[in-house]
């Protein structure tokens, strides 16, 4: 993949994070790395890092999570007050800061547990919950699930429908421009043109659990 002169954000300096960005670089990307932690912190993280990228790290303006913020993301008890913290916090103003620089959303890079083996599929679905919460509008979520992802992945009969495209879609019971959890309101689904049949699925599966 080409990636000469683009613009491409690393968050997190772990390992993978690390090797995103070194094989972003190489490919000709600008890279801009960011991580929770202090930049006296990342030294051995930094050194294995393109010149070019921690070059630009000295100057690289950055909001990050307090270590309230972080105490309280470690402890498993949950105030009644948390969701209107955390839309007041450092997540959603990320979000719009990256919105008003033009960055494009795709659906799938983290959504941790959420997306493992029990909630495949659906994780997707509360990721988009979670955009419009964060500031998104529903339309732009969808977007950002759909077309923006399958460009992202250069997957170029994915994403839209249109013609000389693989006909991938669900039929909805409700309008998720209304509210974005009606996209969980599935009526059908259609794969490559053919209706999937669901009931058929949910039979074998649920009946497979003992």
């Amino acid at each position: 993949m080409d990636l000469n002169r683009k613009r491409v954000l690393v968050v997190g300096l772990g390992r993978s994070g690390i090797a995103a960005a070194q094989l972003c670089a190489a490919r000709g990307a600008r890279v801009t790395v960011t991580d929770r932690r202090e930049w006296s912190a990342l030294g051995a993280a930094l050194a294995g890092l393109p010149v070019d990228i921690a070059r630009e790290l000295g100057g690289h303006r950055r909001e990050t999570f307090t270590a309230a913020e972080i105490a309280m993301l470690e402890n498993p008890a949950v105030g009644e007050d948390a969701a209107a913290k955390w839309k007041a916090g450092v997540v959603p103003r990320g979000v719009l800061a990256l919105k008003a620089a033009g960055v494009k959303f795709g659906l799938g890079d983290d959504t941790g547990a959420t997306n493992g083996s029990f909630y495949f599929g659906f994780g997707s679905h509360l990721e988009m919950a979670s955009m419009v919460e964060a500031g998104l509008t529903p339309a732009e979520a969808i977007a950002a699930a759909t077309r923006n992802s399958a460009e992202i992945l250069k997957l170029e009969r994915l994403g839209t429908v249109a013609a000389g495209k693989s006909a991938d879609f669900i039929v909805l019971d409700a309008n998720p421009l209304d509210d974005i959890n009606n996209t969980r309101r599935i009526s059908a689904v259609y794969l490559r043109g053919s209706a999937v049949d669901r009931a058929a699925l949910r039979a074998k599966w649920t009946g497979a659990v003992r």
